[in-house]
């Protein structure tokens, strides 16, 4: 059980650490090699291989004991990644459709 959650909190690591540079999970797969389906399993905690960690960190930019080496907790981690998410589509959408100006209200 707890090799699983190590696992699971290296996967919520390499998704927040996509995030903090701005790609998405298909970026991400093609900068390193992969299909897109590979790195989904990967960021639900599965493919778990130090070769494939080390791709990973080389198309990140960071060393491999940044991801193996977490600063949060699981707990931490989620919400925080969640947010990004939030952040990172809404910035997608508005430039993929650009923004809304609100209609004034007439009373």
């Amino acid at each position: 059980m707890e090799s699983e959650l190590y696992f699971k909190t290296i996967a919520w690591w390499i998704r927040y650490l996509r995030l903090l540079r701005g790609m998405t999970q298909l970026e991400l797969a093609v900068k390193c090699g992969y299909q897109n389906s590979f790195m989904c399993g990967l960021e639900c905690g599965r493919n778990m291989e130090i070769g494939t960690i080390l791709k990973i960190a080389c198309a990140l930019g960071v060393e491999c004991w940044q991801i193996l080496k977490f600063e949060k907790t699981l707990e931490e981690l989620i919400p925080l990644v969640r947010e990004m998410e939030r952040a990172l589509k809404k910035k997608n959408h508005e430039k993929r459709y650009g923004t809304k100006k609100k209609r004034k209200r007439r009373i």
